[in-house]
């Protein structure tokens, strides 16, 4: 084809034949050096972070090592003032005390206490149970120093640990923690880097590609219209939109042509034929002006604004009023303007997404969709548009539909802005919170509550309250009652008990405080349920050090008066025995001293169980019981030796109560040694106990009976501006007083769902007032006693174990008194080799009596373990002078069959072994 012969509008080349340049490739290389700069940059501060978290947690957890090791010291320390720094089982207490207490802690997420001994012994770990655990060996040979830090792999995990060597426990004690969470914020910084970098890059093809939009493409469409106009295609259009300079040259170009095009025009044969026609063209546009007149009517209706768009072009053909009006446009002006002339401009309001909506359109079918448009003055606002494509007049067109929600967007924005800050201030609060429907399903967690318990918002949205929220009874462990069924029932405010303990996600167990409260609607209809709980275990175990601090308080004041005792007691023991090997030709006269002898030890006995009882603490164990002889006894014993008297006024008929009797002893003992303190002379302590049908026990009480006890002293009296105080912690009117000892008691007396009370006036005394709720059960189970020599079917086998070669000798002649087989063994390892060997020779034992404790070998609670794994049926008896220890008090749920105090008679033994052969 010639330069001269005109190209059919169908066969015009494309527009974009050329889509980059040389200067949007100097631009991206550009890009990539930078990309590469920034890399070097990021790696090398990666790595300074990794040295300088690595130098801060080391230093840190050190502290927090020596922290946790600190109040272990003192406890050594303690003992070593007081002269049991000797004390092999004060020292097993505060070892075994600080074990738990490391057990429990944890640091940050996964951090954990190790105590390994010298010899390579597992004391305390979460990363190792056995020596023969994958990557142990390596883990102790890097214990080599006194103090250090140490890398290692434990259950999959790279973990990161400080240690040292703990000489007391001859021990390395080290904290160690998941370097995945030490390193958490270095990885967050890359990742935010590596975004930041993301972010460049894509500017910088964005920069590029306006570049390429604004200036390279207008200047190719130019040469490209250029080239059709000089081959004779003057019917070609010049399209797209022309900035600055190219915009005056577009205007020159299109000028020249339109004259071109007239002088064509004056020049056609086709002039003639256009005039013959125009009669037909008038008669035709009349017929059309009519139609197009009822159909403006029709299109100028509706009050949403219409428009017609032709995509090919990218122009409005048309609009109707409500456009106009929307928008500020006048209808000449509107016209041939593009989607980018309505929108906002930001993305993703910008011509390029408005685009693909369009071509959504075409390819998918109708759209609907919100919008952030711009008015001809500037003006944002959000509107609805809905797109259809349709043929008009034979072309492709889209008919939009825009409808002005401005007003509904800005109330949703609204809504969510407050529920934002509902959700910001939630996270804010230092205690869990948790809302639910009227259905008792989880609507909204705050970060406390997801911490507490280890479900998140989304995972727990829509549950039940009782899957998220496991709570049990601390205790016994029993499930407690759904508190948000009792708000949604009651439409009240519930609180937990006191003794309450919630189960994380992950098994954790901690104490909390709760209260519930229904949600109601403004026409106060309950429509859900809000709780808020915090974590009291913190404060459990301080409750506990309040205890312990206040008996070594006490133990000075009462030390006189039971060495008294001790002594009047050692007196009648070993007078009698001494006059019994004098009368041994005597049998009558020598049975009755040793009679007495006995009666003496049973009060040594006696004596020795009040002060076991008198270190007890903690929480309660609730039993059903009479207080009537505890009162008494605890009483009198902190009375011995000084010039106070107690008078007595309990009733016989005295209601049964639930009562942990030990903590009771501890609060009558407490109250009766202050009044005994402070009555400088001669003086008298009234006690007197009452059944009362309706008590006021307290808020965190529903008892409707109690037992109420008071404990009235003729001392001087307590102010009245400090008496508000006396039940605060560390409050003391006494110079060497810790405050803790009236504390102490108010808890106590919490923790049994009582109250406690103090009136008091200057120079008359000081009334003490305690209510107790009433136990269900009147009715204590005594079981009868059997009558000793019974005989059994068979004489039993019998294994003895104890530290002590004479409670050994005694156990045994009284086993064999009583028609028995005994062996004895002094610890456990002995005693499971023995029981080993009795069951390969086929001659195993029927029962084996362990101590509870053994000095520097192992015990009862550890063998009974072991002894069980070889022989699930295996009966065994735990003998132990430690009534306050758990096992004691639990001796079923760690294995044992039965349990006997020391010191105990031929009678007690029997009656025993008796039921555990039985059982």
């Amino acid at each position: 084809m010639s330069s001269n012969e005109s190209l059919p509008a169908g066969d015009l080349p494309p527009p974009y034949s050329r889509l980059w340049s040389v200067r949007t490739l100097f631009l991206l290389i550009l890009a990539g050096v930078n990309l590469f700069l920034a890399l070097i940059l990021l790696w090398t501060g990666t790595n300074i972070i990794n040295s300088l978290i690595q130098q801060y947690s080391t230093e840190l957890m050190t502290e927090k090592l020596h922290a946790l090791l600190h109040p272990v010291n003192l406890r050594y320390a303690t003992l070593q003032r007081i002269g049991l720094d000797d004390s092999q089982p004060h020292l097993e207490e505060i070892k075994t005390a600080a074990l738990q207490e490391f057990g429990s802690f944890r640091y940050k997420e996964s951090g954990s206490i190790f105590v390994i001994g010298k010899d390579q012994k597992i004391i305390l770990s979460q990363d190792f149970l056995t020596r023969a655990d994958n990557g142990y060996p390596a883990f102790f040979k890097d214990l080599a120093e006194e103090q250090g830090t140490l890398n290692y792999a434990a259950d999959g995990r790279d973990r990161f640990a400080v240690y040292q060597y703990y000489a007391p426990w001859d021990s390395y004690v080290g904290l160690a923690v998941d370097r995945s969470e030490l390193f958490a914020l270095k990885n967050l910084f890359v990742n935010i880097a590596l975004m930041l970098l993301v972010a460049v890059l894509l500017s910088t093809i964005l920069f590029s590609g306006l570049i390429q939009r604004l200036i390279i493409s207008p200047l190719i469409r130019l040469t490209t219209y250029a080239n059709q106009i000089s081959k004779g295609s003057f019917d070609c259009e010049l399209e797209g939109k022309y900035p600055l300079e190219l915009g005056d040259l577009k205007i020159d170009i299109q000028q020249m042509v339109a004259n071109l095009r007239q002088k064509m025009e004056q020049a056609t044969s086709q002039l003639q034929i256009i005039r013959e026609r125009e009669a037909w063209l008038d008669e035709a546009m009349s017929a059309l002006r009519e139609s197009e007149k009822k159909y403006r009517t029709i299109y100028n209706a509706p009050s949403d604004a219409i428009l017609i768009y032709d995509p090919e072009h990218r122009r409005i053909v048309d609009t109707n009023k409500a456009m106009l009006l929307m928008f500020g446009y006048q209808h000449d002006a509107i016209r041939d303007l593009g989607f980018a002339d309505l929108a906002a401009g930001d993305f993703p309001f910008t011509s390029e997404e408005a685009e693909k909506k369009i071509g959504a359109a075409m390819d998918q079918g109708p759209q609907l969709f919100e919008w952030l448009a711009r008015k001809s003055d500037g003006e944002l606002f959000w509107a609805e548009i809905s797109l259809q494509a349709a043929f008009l007049e034979g072309k492709q067109r889209i008919i939009a539909v825009l409808r002005n929600i401005h007003a509904r967007k800005m109330a949703e924005q609204e809504l969510a802005s407050e529920k934002e800050r509902l959700a910001v201030t939630l996270r804010s609060i230092g205690d869990g919170v948790i809302t639910t429907d009227v259905r008792g399903r989880v609507v909204l967690m705050n970060r406390v509550a997801e911490t507490l318990t280890g479900w998140r918002q989304a995972e727990a949205a829509g549950r039940l309250f009782s899957s998220v929220f496991h709570i049990v009874h601390q205790q016994t462990g029993d499930p407690c009652v759904d508190p948000v069924d009792k708000v949604l029932q009651s439409g009240e405010l519930v609180e937990l008990a006191a003794d309450t303990a919630l189960i994380s996600r992950d098994g954790s167990q901690r104490l909390i405080a709760d209260s519930g409260a229904p949600i109601r609607d403004p026409q106060s209809r309950v429509i859900g349920a809000v709780f808020v709980f915090r974590d009291v275990t913190e404060e459990k175990k301080m409750e506990e050090e309040l205890f312990k601090a206040q008996k070594l308080e006490s133990v000075g004041v009462l030390a006189g008066g039971i060495a008294h005792d001790f002594n009047n007691i050692l007196g009648a023991i070993l007078g009698n025995v001494s006059l019994a090997r004098q009368r041994l030709d005597n049998p009558e006269q020598a049975g009755k001293l040793l009679q007495n002898t006995e009666k003496a030890a049973l009060r040594a006995k006696d004596l020795t169980a009040q002060l076991l009882t008198f270190s007890r603490g903690g929480e309660p164990i609730i039993t059903t019981a009479s207080i009537s002889e505890t009162i008494r006894e605890s009483a009198e014993f902190v009375l011995r030796g000084s010039n106070v008297k107690a008078h007595f006024d309990i009733p016989p008929d005295l209601w049964l109560v639930k009562v942990d009797p030990g903590q009771i002893s501890q609060v009558i003992q407490n109250i009766v040694l202050n009044a005994r303190q402070a009555i400088p002379n001669q003086g008298e302590v009234r006690i007197s106990c009452s059944n009362c049908a309706g008590c006021d026990t307290g808020p965190d009480s529903l008892q409707e009976r109690c037992v109420r006890l008071v404990i009235k002293d003729n001392g001087p009296g307590i102010p009245a501006e400090i008496l508000p105080k006396i039940f605060d912690p560390y409050f003391s009117t006494k110079s060497d007083g810790s405050g803790l000892g009236l504390a102490i008691c108010h808890s106590i007396v919490k923790k049994h769902g009582g109250h406690i009370s103090v009136e008091s006036v200057p120079g008359t005394g000081t009334t003490f007032t305690i209510q107790l709720p009433v136990s269900p059960e009147q009715k204590i189970d005594r079981t009868a006693t059997l009558p000793l020599h019974q005989p059994l079917s068979h004489s039993a086998r019998v294994l003895v174990m104890d530290d002590d070669g004479m409670i050994l000798e005694l156990s045994q002649q009284m086993l064999e008194f009583l028609g028995h087989k005994v062996v004895t063994c002094e610890n456990g390892d002995q005693a499971l080799e023995l029981y080993q060997d009795a069951l390969t020779e086929g001659n195993p034992f029927d029962l084996v009596i362990m101590d509870l404790t053994i000095p520097g070998g192992m015990g009862g609670e550890r063998a009974i373990k072991e002894l069980l794994r070889i022989d699930p049926k295996a009966r065994a008896i735990v003998a132990s002078g430690y009534s306050n220890d758990r096992v004691m008090a639990e001796h079923r749920e760690h294995g044992f069959k039965a349990m006997v105090m020391k010191p105990y008679q031929l009678e007690d033994l029997d009656q025993v072994i008796r039921k555990t052969l039985r059982s």
